[in-house]
């Protein structure tokens, strides 16, 4: 009998143990690297690190400090954010509540009904609906965690419009978070500001965990995109736009019958179109939803921005 208590006893010290492994919360130390791109495809990037814990309302919470640090590898700014890691779940305290940011007990098809306030206007809150699409196990640094793949399938203001727009979706795995965006929600009303895009990498005492565009970069890369891109004089002598909202298309107006290179990006700074122009093609936008973007095209030796917006 006593045998028999002691083997008890061991195999829920070995369940207790395997199952703590298998849902850990990173380790204070632990980083985040993010890119991030301002106007023009300026890269510098956003860093999270794991400093410390406190206490907030009788919880344990990880203070992480959120750092962005532009193409010239200089501090932007600085914040504290608090995260807490509960049951499978992260959530973050923002203005005396916590919000919900991922749920990792969820299956294919459920639905994630949250809110956020946005640290920049705490103010305004935001419900969100998110759609699970995919979850499944996967095994990394030999731990099983819960990996989903997320939408945000609808948002509205907390006075009831419906006028909000939440850049929040892709892929999230226990312990690390988002593996394709930002760990957090992204106001993407706001335009003329830096925003992190991308996620890169995360790090811990015990392993790196990149995405698969930084498999061979450093975490910390910076990119200064030529100076030129930005000389208003060279724009208007070498290229004109001309956006038919009709037609659902742009045609470029160059000085030269050469091919160049091009990009449109987004007003979080994702490229959503990119190929090739000659002049007078025209080119499709059909795909992009209303917003603002920019057009960069490599022209001679120079690259050169546009600001458009599709209605």
């Amino acid at each position: 009998m006593k045998k028999s208590i002691i083997l008890l006893l061991f195999l829920a010290f070995v369940v207790g143990n395997y199952g703590f492994a298998s849902t850990s919360v990173p380790q204070i130390g632990a980083k985040w690297y993010y890119s991030s791109i301002f106007m023009t495809p300026d890269m510098g990037y956003y860093q999270l690190e794991y400093m410390r814990d406190t206490l907030i309302s009788d919880k344990t919470c990880m203070v992480v400090e959120r750092i962005d640090i532009n193409s010239k590898k200089e501090i932007v700014s600085k914040s504290n954010i608090y995260l807490l890691y509960d049951c499978r779940k992260i959530l973050q305290f923002i203005n005396s509540k916590y919000h919900l940011l991922y749920d990792f007990n969820v299956e294919i098809g459920d639905t994630i009904n949250t809110s956020y306030s946005f640290t920049e206007n705490k103010l305004i809150e935001t419900q969100m609906k998110l759609k699970v699409t995919e979850a499944k196990d996967t095994l990394i640094n030999s731990l099983t965690l819960r990996c989903y793949s997320f939408d945000c399938i609808g948002s509205s203001l907390n006075n009831g419009s419906n006028n909000s727009c939440v850049s929040f979706s892709g892929k999230a795995i226990e312990n690390i978070g988002n593996i394709t965006n930002y760990y957090f929600p992204i106001d993407c009303t706001v335009t003329d500001m830096r925003k992190p895009t991308d996620f890169r990498c995360f790090q811990n005492d015990s392993f790196i965990y990149k995405s698969k565009i930084y498999e061979s970069n450093e975490c910390d890369s910076v990119y200064v995109y030529p100076p030129n891109s930005l000389n208003e004089q060279t724009f208007n002598n070498d290229l004109k736009l001309i956006l038919n909202a009709e037609n659902n298309c742009l045609t470029v107006n160059c000085s030269d019958n050469d091919n160049h290179e091009f990009a449109v990006y987004d007003a979080l700074g994702k490229i959503r179109i990119k190929g090739e122009l000659k002049n007078d093609i025209q080119v499709s936008i059909k795909c992009l939803n209303p917003g603002i973007y920019f057009l960069i095209v490599r022209f001679n030796t120079n690259s050169i921005k546009l600001k458009f917006i599709k209605k």
